[in-house]
């Protein structure tokens, strides 16, 4: 069975936690003496085909070292940086960057030719999203991110994000939000609704015009005494429209997730993806 893992903050674990995820996860763990998220050898024995791979940078305000940052100059280099990482993985063979619908159904036939008869091992591939889009300037700068291989976005994370209130405040979207969302419908970016807070979930739906979005790293507010979620009301209204929701595995009602898995069925989010890739022209836009 293969599977498919929609979030995973590799490149900020490779950069700004200083693992080199091309060794072991237990090597790590032992080199740390505690517990690490995964590692690329063990997604590949766990048959994990397909990740979608994230970039993480904020710029709230609220200074933290690795996570939040002074100005959004320097979000955008650390971001930069950490898709400079997944592209020289890519270099060195070990990933394959998936952005459009014909690369991601030549991955998944390579990927079940080698399941079935496990020779001419695959690299893993790689769908980019990021997690909080602080870092992007504003929309007119959306296009080189596309260029670059951005596929998912998500438009806010913990905070009072540039573009949207996230986790933990009440704010709704900024003024900046509206021209991405449409920019993001352009290019063919998909809406992923983590982190936003009730406001800015509805404030986005409200001015969105595509009908997919996703949530793949969420918790139904129902189900949940953690501060990552996605109220019911929300969970209702993204049932109304072609919309994935992720359900994550957590070590009881803390923020830190005890797995970096958080894993929906292969068909489900291979449909989403699609939707989000078309096939991209010899010249890109």
């Amino acid at each position: 069975m293969l599977i498919i893992d929609a979030h995973l903050d590799l490149s900020w674990n490779a950069i700004q936690g200083n693992r080199n995820l091309l060794d072991s996860t237990y090597t790590i763990r032992a080199r740390e003496r505690k517990q690490n998220t995964v590692a690329l050898p063990e997604m590949r024995k766990g048959r994990i085909a397909l990740s979608v791979a994230t970039l993480f940078g904020r710029c709230t305000g609220q200074v933290t070292s690795h996570a939040d940052y002074g100005s959004t100059t320097q979000a955008y280099g650390v971001t930069q940086g950490q898709l400079a990482y997944y592209r020289a993985l890519e270099q060195e063979g070990h990933v394959r960057i998936i952005t459009d619908r014909a690369g991601l159904d030549s991955h998944w036939a390579a990927w079940e030719a080698w399941e079935a008869n496990e020779d001419g091992e695959p690299p893993l591939g790689f769908v980019i999203s990021m997690e909080g889009v602080d870092s992007i300037f504003d929309a007119s700068h959306l296009e080189a991110w596309y260029r670059d291989g951005l596929r998912l976005l998500g438009l806010t994370h913990y905070g009072p994000g540039r573009y949207a209130g996230g986790t933990g405040v009440e704010d709704g979207l900024t003024d900046l939000a509206p021209p991405l969302l449409k920019e993001m419908e352009r290019l063919g970016i998909l809406l992923d609704l983590t982190h936003c807070s009730d406001r800015s979930f509805w404030e986005s739906l409200s001015c969105w015009p595509a009908t997919t979005t996703v949530a793949p790293w969420s918790h139904i507010s129902a189900s949940s005494t953690t501060t990552s979620y996605a109220p019911s009301s929300n969970a209702t209204e993204s049932s109304a429209r072609p919309s994935i929701a992720g359900c994550c595995i957590r070590d009881g009602p803390s923020k830190s997730p005890a797995t970096a898995s958080y894993l929906l069925t292969p068909w489900s989010i291979i449909w989403t993806i699609s939707v989000s890739l078309p096939a991209m022209p010899a010249t890109q836009p």
